[in-house]
């Protein structure tokens, strides 16, 4: 009767993304859509290399505060993130990479033949040039443990 319902994870994810990123100024207070979406992206990322909570009672706590922008800085923090796992020792299922992908359709504009292109890997100005955007993540496995 008292029960809290829903999920309650030990694990605790965080994604920053101040403007000084981005060469700006501006007031660093409640996160913002963009940094909770963001933060969503990595954790979803994430969370699915980590061992079981009998294998690994302890709480994760992945904090990414982004320096510099010029890409996918989502993506971005699910590569570090796996990384910092591994060198906090935790025993994770498998290493995982995030990219950013691109799509451009009408190739002429930019000096093109017309074929579509899709981009791996996108900077911002490509981002912002390009007609969609999106977000992939692979899983690499490998023969031995990786602790």
């Amino acid at each position: 009767e008292n029960e809290i319902v829903g999920t309650n994870s030990a694990n605790n994810w965080q994604y920053s993304f101040p403007p000084s990123c981005v060469g700006e100024v501006g007031r660093i207070g409640a996160p913002s859509r963009r940094e909770i979406g963001h933060g969503m992206l990595a954790e979803r990322s994430l969370e699915t290399i980590l061992p079981s909570d009998k294998d690994f009672p302890y709480t994760i706590r992945v904090e990414s505060t982004i320096t510099e922008s010029n890409g996918s800085s989502s993506m971005a923090s699910v590569c570090g993130g796996c990384l910092a796992l591994q060198d906090a020792g935790v025993p994770i299922k498998c290493s995982i990479a995030g990219i950013a992908m691109g799509l451009v359709l009408d190739t002429k504009e930019f000096g093109g033949d017309g074929t579509p292109l899709i981009l791996s890997d996108i900077t911002g100005s490509e981002d912002a040039s390009g007609d969609m955007d999106f977000k992939s993540n692979t899983r690499f496995s490998y023969a031995q443990p990786l602790v």
